[in-house]
């Protein structure tokens, strides 16, 4: 079945099937879920003390090894489901905006024991770009949906914003404020909802008609497992990256 252990190796809390295990027996060192909760919640803290004491409206990128090349992936892509962009995340390198990612994600990752940072080593600040496109409020977040979006003519729930453009035009895009109350409230991800994401745009043509390339929660949806963070696709969208310091995991 596989469980979370600590990798000596690269130093962090990474999923291993059994086979590995077994047949990496000096690479793998189990631990228990509590030592994993203990590890957890004692990076976590870590983790805001050394942003507050370096810089608190930096950018912070966790990472389980040493940083030393940048893969440019302004021409790839990906999804959290299937071939569509429904829930979609450009490929890169990620950032927390201050320490606002892990205030979100930190107890997510230690009901779920997935490893989202909290569990890594080396902890980087980031300098970016002028060519790092910046939303810090929910008008410019509404104006950049409203400028890269699809035409009406080609936009689907499944494929709303023009990530192509978006790529060519920016090196990095950072969504800093938390609006996701704001645009989703208690509301369920629409594949959630209609389970099957082939009959989502039916099913959303069926209640809204063609007004819904005007609600702006349905226009949102590709940002739903977004944080406060950022992505780098491109290395001249990085100016500096200077390594903070390094979390204890054995």
């Amino acid at each position: 079945m596989g469980q979370f252990v600590i990798d000596v190796f690269i130093h962090a809390i990474v999923y291993a099937e059994d086979d590995e295990i077994k047949t990496n027996k000096y690479r793998y060192k189990i631990v228990s879920q509590k030592k994993l909760i203990d590890i957890g919640n004692e990076n976590y803290k870590k983790i805001l003390k050394i942003i507050k004491e370096n810089n608190a409206d930096g950018y912070y990128h966790l990472s389980m090894k040493p940083m030393t090349n940048f893969i440019d992936t302004s021409q790839k892509g990906t999804t959290y489901i299937g071939k569509t962009n429904l829930y979609y995340n450009p490929v890169g390198l990620y950032m927390s905006c201050g320490k606002n990612y892990y205030d979100v994600n930190v107890q997510k990752a230690h009901h779920q024991f997935v490893d989202k940072g909290i569990y890594h080593s080396y902890i980087y600040e980031l300098k970016v770009s002028k060519s790092v496109l910046k939303i810090k409020s929910l008008n410019s977040f509404v104006n950049f949906i409203n400028k890269y979006k699809y035409s009406d003519s080609k936009i689907k729930i499944t494929n709303i914003m023009n990530w192509e453009k978006i790529k060519k035009e920016y090196d990095g895009i950072i969504i800093c404020p938390n609006l996701h109350e704001y645009l989703f409230g208690d509301t369920q991800l629409l594949l959630d909802i209609y389970k099957d994401e082939n009959i989502i745009q039916e099913k959303i043509l069926e209640k809204y008609g063609e007004n819904w390339k005007k609600e702006l929660r349905l226009l949102s949806e590709w940002f739903r497992f977004w944080r406060c963070q950022g992505v780098i696709w491109r290395q001249t969208g990085l100016k500096q990256i200077n390594l903070i310091d390094k979390l204890k995991i054995l």
